[in-house]
């Protein structure tokens, strides 16, 4: 019986493991060289350690029997943390700079199709058929496109790709295909994303038509709206030294994004500081922003900076209490880490060492690469 019972436990824990997607060992290099070799495409998972929504694809999307039966069988499949080893460079290669970004190319290495964000399990089978069809993959379409199909159909495909996509070529193609479009019929339901996704900025088209027609674009759009035209915003300030500029996004930020404005305004005024070398304001913006938040990654986040880049005690001494604070509202494996490592900056080594076994505890139960932590412990053990 209990050899019955340990065989149908050990059958069981296998077909679990076969469900999920098998992600490939070794380098890009060496993923390509399989693809090539078994004839397949790849599917990439562009992550990072600290992206919530990569841990919940992850977690709930990867493991599904469908999900993985089907990403088996079609596709060579590879995780890369876009922060360590190959990831950098690979980010800077293929410009992608939201996690999760989901990456599909052909067996010969070539970028084929691409999408953005985590979605369920139904959406990501979706998106990955779409991948295998030429007619579908983005990057194929997008060639069309660059040499000047028009077509209505067509345009409104390659429209829904590129928002999928989330590619800086995405506000462009959007006005295009909304030049085929009746200016009455762009807050039609079926319309309406595609003019949020056009928008670059406070003076374009698509941004001045939704303000104009403010009573049929929902919330969740004006904030989509508002954070593609941040981003550009910002940037255009500093290039021009625009320092009334800061007011004006603030402004829109509190009309449109009253419940995020306490956070994003100061850091409007901060990026822009940062920006334009103003490197004294920027850090009184920062850390009056710190003393008032109560969010524990920003907290943390704040911290190691200035682990990474500061020698000075009294600094390193504040991005201390940044680091506790962070650890007073959730502690993690991410904080304990930063909290450690500032101990130990700092000299207090008996601390530090607490803190960080504690750090590799949590990291290890959580299944996070503590590879950094253990290095810390080791340099303590060798200090002493």
């Amino acid at each position: 019986m209990k050899n019955l019972l340990t065989l149908a436990i050990g059958l069981g824990l296998t077909l679990s493991v076969q469900a999920q997607i098998k992600f490939q060992e070794g380098t890009w290099a060496e993923t390509k060289a399989k693809a090539k070799k078994e004839k397949k495409m790849i599917f990439i998972d562009a992550y990072t350690t600290w992206c919530g929504p990569c841990k919940w694809l992850s977690a709930n999307v990867f493991t599904d029997k469908t999900v993985g039966e089907y990403h088996n069988e079609k596709f060579v499949n590879y995780k890369m943390d876009m922060e360590k080893g190959e990831g950098p460079a690979f980010a800077q290669e293929f410009g992608i700079n939201a996690y999760p970004t989901l990456l599909y190319f052909t067996k010969d290495g070539q970028i084929a199709h691409r999408s953005v964000g985590a979605f369920p399990a139904e959406q990501l089978l979706a998106n990955s058929k779409n991948a295998l069809d030429p007619d579908k993959q983005f990057y194929t379409l997008l060639k069309k496109y660059e040499k000047g199909d028009r077509k209505p159909d067509f345009l409104r495909s390659v429209a829904l790709a590129a928002k999928s996509a989330d590619v800086e070529k995405a506000p462009e193609i959007m006005t295009e295909f909304m030049k085929t479009l009746k200016k009455e019929d762009w807050s039609k339901p079926e319309n309406a994303d595609f003019v949020v996704a056009a928008v670059k900025g406070f003076d374009s088209e698509a941004f001045q038509y939704m303000e104009k027609n403010a009573d049929k674009f929902s919330k969740e759009q004006f904030t989509s709206a508002m954070e593609q035209s941040l981003d550009f915003e910002i940037g255009k300030a500093i290039k021009n030294k625009d320092e009334a500029a800061i007011k004006v996004m603030q402004e829109k930020v509190s009309k449109y994004m009253s419940e995020q404005a306490a956070k994003i305004n100061p850091m409007i005024a901060e990026y822009y500081y940062k920006g334009t070398g103003n490197t004294a304001k920027a850090t009184e913006i920062g850390e009056a922003k710190l003393a008032e938040s109560t969010d524990w990654s920003e907290l943390n986040q704040q911290a190691w900076a200035y682990f990474e880049k500061e020698t000075d005690k009294e600094k390193l001494t504040k991005a201390l209490g940044w680091a506790k604070k962070s650890v007073g509202i959730e502690e993690n494996y991410f904080n304990i880490d930063t909290y450690a490592n500032l101990l130990y900056k700092l000299g207090d080594k008996k601390e530090a060492l607490i803190w960080v076994k504690k750090a590799i505890e949590l990291g290890e139960k959580a299944g996070e690469d503590t590879s950094s932590s253990q290095g810390l412990l080791k340099k303590i053990h060798e200090d002493k």
